[in-house]
């Protein structure tokens, strides 16, 4: 999850408020989101799926599983 973390960190201040508060999320609870599905992740910060996709592109991180 280190690399994970830091990528996060490194793209952070370049984010779109909506994609900071995504990063804040994981970066809150990074051992709970490992397994996390997209969809697990948009039930619980509320937002949409697309949202969370597109913060995974931007930040280039592939961490969720799609179901």
């Amino acid at each position: 999850m280190q690399n994970v973390t830091e990528t996060i960190i490194s793209y952070y201040e370049k984010l779109h408020p909506v994609a900071k508060r995504i990063a804040d999320y994981i970066l809150s609870r990074q051992y709970s989101v490992m397994d996390a599905t997209i969809q697990c992740m948009s039930d619980k910060i509320g937002f949409a799926t697309a949202s969370i996709s597109r913060f995974t592109r931007t930040s280039v991180i592939q961490i969720f599983v799609i179901f």
